[in-house]
């Protein structure tokens, strides 16, 4: 995910909120509903890093210590 003109951590955190809160639902199917998990990692330019690779490496490390913490948030 790539979320330009955001300013603020806070304008990305609004935003990774909004994803959680979707996957929370859950997806009906048949009579069913399932349940989904995720682990975001976000980072902003430029207080997290300046180059593609830099974000790119800094949101993965982000992800993968939320997964560590117990995973389902950002």
């Amino acid at each position: 995910l790539i979320l330009a003109n955001m300013i603020r951590r806070e304008d990305i955190e609004k935003v990774t909120g909004k994803i959680m809160s979707a996957f929370s639902r859950g997806i009906s199917y048949g009579n069913r509903v399932i349940r989904i998990r995720a682990s975001i990692g976000a980072c902003g330019y430029p207080f997290d890093g300046e180059s593609e690779a830099e974000l790119m490496h800094n949101a993965d490390m982000a992800m993968y210590l939320r997964k560590r913490a117990g995973g389902n948030g950002c």
